[in-house]
C-alpha cells in the first residue's frame, strides 16, 4: 500500500471476566473502562462502595 501500514483501532468494549481463586474465592476484573474516558480511581471507589467490597486498579504494561 502507498502510505505505510494502516493502524487497526482498538476496539471499545468492556471485557467482565471472573476468575476463580481457589476453590471459592473468585475475582472479578473489568477491562477497557480507560477506553471511555473514564478515570479508573473514581471508578475503583465507586464500584468498591456500590458492592461493598475492596476494589483496585492494577496498571498492566503493554496496554494503552
Amino acid at each position: 500500500l502507498p502510505g505505510g501500514k494502516i493502524k487497526k483501532k482498538d476496539k471499545q468494549e468492556v471485557i467482565i471476566e471472573k476468575v476463580v481463586r481457589n476453590k471459592r474465592k473468585s475475582i472479578t476484573t473489568v477491562k477497557g473502562l480507560e477506553l471511555f474516558g473514564v478515570k479508573l480511581s473514581d471508578a475503583s471507589k465507586k464500584l468498591g462502595k456500590k458492592f461493598a467490597t475492596g476494589a483496585s486498579v492494577v496498571k498492566i504494561h503493554g496496554l494503552t
